[in-house]
């Protein structure tokens, strides 16, 4: 888990006995060798580091924190205290092996698709804002009616936002609401849209499949600004300047990006290679250690 500001370790005392313990969450590129670029105040950025020195002190000694590359490392090292040992892990979720495991998942293999498939990854509310979210998904639908898509959504995990009143709004465009894993659904979409920057393109980009950014920068959240960089005097994410989605800021943008994508073919398979080597690229220099019992 990359998020220490949350009461974690009261877990070890339910199973003081495990040897591992994994707080899922989802890939988070941090930027920290970015940080005189950040779109927030170096004092705003470091705000949470007391609380989570606190929390990982709980833990006990000498334990392990996996970091999936060096630039994070050096992020959790701005906070981690004396009992926590530090090691790069790589990115599990980005191989072969594991992609093809959640490919052959009986509940993913049920999944029933009848064509070509646009998946939107809706970012959190609390980020976004309810009319956000709301103009988005119509903004989408609307999409996929004008060029022939059926739509699969996944909601954020800690969104209570109920999508059943979108899913019968369009009598053109099959619109189903998954609760499986990301990396399973992808087996099922060409273009993935997300609604907020995310780590999320890493997944998408790993498996081939083209991200769009749907997201309009510089809000006035605070918290969603953390992971905002001005470079070139242009506010963007991480993920957009090394190149892992194709960004549009509004539905005029996503229309005519469509347009293009439709009539030229090369275009496409251009984004999608420029975004599939971004990420190998990155996979590159932080492979996978499958042998953790070797830092045991």
């Amino acid at each position: 888990c990359a998020d220490w500001d949350a009461n974690y370790f009261y877990w070890i005392r339910e199973f003081p006995h495990a040897k591992f313990i994994l707080f899922p969450h989802g890939i988070v590129l941090r930027g920290n060798f970015m940080n005189k670029s950040r779109n927030i105040s170096d004092k705003l950025f470091r705000d949470s580091f007391k609380l989570r020195q606190y929390q990982l002190s709980k833990f006990p000694k000498k334990t392990i924190l996996f970091s999936m590359n060096k630039d994070e490392l050096d992020y959790f090292k701005k906070f981690a205290p004396k009992n926590i040992i530090l090691k790069v892990l790589g990115f599990p979720r980005l191989t072969k092996d594991w992609t093809k495991y959640l490919h052959s998942h009986r509940n993913i293999s049920n999944l029933k698709i009848k064509k070509k498939n646009i998946f939107l990854i809706l970012g959190k509310k609390t980020y976004l804002g309810n009319k956000e979210i709301v103009n988005k998904i119509k903004s989408v639908i609307k999409i996929a009616e004008e060029f022939g898509y059926d739509l699969i959504i996944k909601n954020h995990p800690r969104n209570k936002f109920n999508l059943s009143k979108f899913t019968n709004l369009s009598k053109k465009v099959s619109i189903i609401e998954t609760n499986l894993s990301i990396s399973g659904t992808l087996k099922f979409c060409e273009i993935v849209i997300l609604t907020s920057k995310s780590g999320v393109s890493l997944e998408c980009a790993f498996q081939k499949k083209l991200v769009i950014e749907y997201y309009k920068y510089g809000r006035e959240n605070k918290k969603n600004k953390v992971y905002e960089f001005n470079i070139n005097n242009k506010i963007q994410s991480l993920y957009k300047y090394l190149n892992l989605v194709y960004s549009c800021k509004n539905h005029k943008d996503l229309t005519i990006l469509f347009q293009r994508l439709v009539r030229d073919n090369k275009f496409y398979n251009k984004i999608l290679t420029k975004q599939n080597k971004a990420v190998l690229k990155i996979l590159f220099k932080n492979e996978f250690k499958k042998s953790i019992v070797n830092y045991i």
